[in-house]
């Protein structure tokens, strides 16, 4: 991982309601996670370099829309 702010593995889950949620792996995005559903399970994990290269990899997932940065 480097130093960069989002970048390292990404884990992308989905909920028993069909949503997504995208947070970073391991202890870094423990905190973002606590909150999720029990039935959320893992559909994806990757490397990003920063966090708009995550949300781009999570937007190239069918059903979604291509992000468009700002």
């Amino acid at each position: 991982m480097t130093g960069r702010t989002g970048a390292g593995r990404h884990e992308l889950r989905r909920d028993g309601d069909g949503d997504l949620t995208l947070r970073a792996e391991g202890p870094r995005g423990h905190s973002a996670r606590e909150p999720l559903p029990g039935d959320a399970r893992l559909v994806a994990a990757f490397e990003a370099d920063s966090r708009e290269s995550a949300m781009a990899e999570h937007h190239r997932r069918p059903g979604r829309r291509p992000c468009r940065p700002l």
